[in-house]
């Protein structure tokens, strides 16, 4: 769609820090208003409201540049000023993300505010992180639903998940120094036979534990 061709129903307003300067739409447009200028030799001249044409960035996001009332400009990205003037202020250490992660569909009904994990799930939902395309892990476990959570926007296999924990804590303990036990608080000593391991990585007696479940069966 050509810059300058009228959109049914599109909504306009003034970009905050640019008011009486500019306006933008709920369609991603955005327009200088007229108003009148001195030139340096004191003639003045006024000149019309126009629409100005955005410049992509390598990243695909579309940017205009403003000029505020000194005469300083700056680039500005549209996704942003649409989202400042049809949604409010950016809270303080987010960004402006686009649901459907088309860097150039700075429509209001596009874009919300969220954080950089907000935008790496959106990445995963729209499919394009290129690690939704594996179907297996680095060790070689299957993304299952079962076996798949989302942790910063970013798959993880639940099965290495827990043996990491497993890990991590037995070497928690053997630094605090319970690897150092030979036996178990009722005397059996701790031998590869004997000794199994609970889900949390903590050392347990299988000899007391048989010994519990023939009790159990006894009673």
């Amino acid at each position: 769609m050509a810059v300058d061709q009228p959109i049914q129903n599109e909504q306009w307003l003034p970009i905050p820090g640019y008011e009486g300067l500019y306006e933008v739409s709920d369609h991603g447009r955005v327009r200088s208003l007229g108003r009148s200028f001195t030139r340096r030799d004191g003639r003045k001249y006024t000149r019309g409201s126009r629409m100005l044409r955005p410049v992509a960035k390598t990243s695909g996001h579309l940017t205009v540049r403003l000029y505020g009332v000194g005469g300083q400009s700056e680039w500005i990205m549209i996704h942003r000023l649409v989202a400042y003037a049809f949604i409010g202020p950016c809270p303080p250490g987010a960004l402006v993300l686009h649901w459907n992660d088309v860097p150039d569909d700075n429509r209001a009904e596009n874009l919300r505010f969220g954080s950089y994990t907000d935008n790496q799930v959106d990445a995963v939902r729209n499919g394009r992180n290129g690690s939704t395309k594996k179907t297996h892990c680095p060790q070689g476990h299957e993304y299952t639903p079962e076996n798949t959570a989302i942790y910063g926007g970013s798959r993880c296999c639940l099965t290495c998940t827990r043996k990491n924990r497993r890990e991590n804590a037995r070497k928690y303990r053997a630094r605090r120094g319970h690897s150092r036990k030979s036996r178990c608080r009722n005397g059996h000593e701790f031998t590869p036979e004997t000794t199994g391991y609970t889900p949390t990585g903590r050392r347990r007696c299988l000899e007391c534990a048989r010994d519990r479940a023939m009790r159990h069966q006894q009673s």
